[in-house]
């Protein structure tokens, strides 16, 4: 790269997270209990089966992923975007 970078506005970031920290201080989180409802809920949702499982003999299509030294497939079909 040979172009000089713009100056940081360091009064502008500030002010931004500023400005993101009261957005976020302003959010009603609700009790403990409505908490634990609705993470019970997603636990729900995302623990069901998104199809019929493949059979046995089945060839899958995956796209292997490393990530901190381990190896995950996931299935092509159930990828959107990359």
């Amino acid at each position: 790269m040979t172009g000089t970078r713009p100056a940081i506005d360091w009064p502008e970031v500030h002010a931004r997270v500023e400005r993101a920290r009261r957005a976020l201080d302003a959010v009603d989180a609700g009790s403990p209990e409505e908490i634990q409802r609705i993470l019970s809920e997603r636990a729900r949702a995302l623990a069901r089966p998104l199809g019929a499982p493949a059979t046995s003999g089945e060839r899958l299509q995956l796209l292997i992923v490393v990530l901190a030294e381990e190896r995950y497939g996931i299935e092509i079909a159930r990828i959107e975007d990359v």
